[in-house]
Formats: structure tokens, sequence, C-alpha cells
């Protein structure tokens, strides 16, 4: 089900473009992947509000702005 989401969004302008943005990036006290933040937080706001991609956008640019 992850995997699918996931699948879903990977060819999403946003989604390369926070992508590209956090290539080779983790966090300093976990050693997690930025990326993996992402993909996490972005497949809860998927159950929890279902297909928003104007939700599913702002939440993987937010890093950004």
């Amino acid at each position: 089900m992850r995997h699918d989401f996931l699948d879903s969004i990977a060819n999403k302008p946003f989604y390369k473009l926070i992508q590209q943005k956090y290539k080779g990036k983790v966090a300093r006290r976990s050693g997690v992947s930025y990326m993996n933040h992402i993909q996490e937080g972005a497949f809860i706001l998927q159950l929890i509000y279902g297909n928003n991609e104007t939700l599913m956008e702002a939440f993987c640019l937010h890093p950004i702005f």
C-alpha cells in the first residue's frame, strides 16, 4: 500500500524537485534520510486526507520555502 502510493507520486514534478534538493542528505541526529521523512509524512497525509494533490505538493515542498 505504501509503495503503491509512493509510486503514484514518484513522477510528479513537486516530488522530483524535493528529491533532487534532498539527494543524499540525512538528519544528523537520527541518520535517517530527509526523503524518508517526506515519504512517511506524505503517506500519512494521504491516509488522512486522501489523494489531495495540492496538499501533497505543499507538504513535499514546504522545506524549500
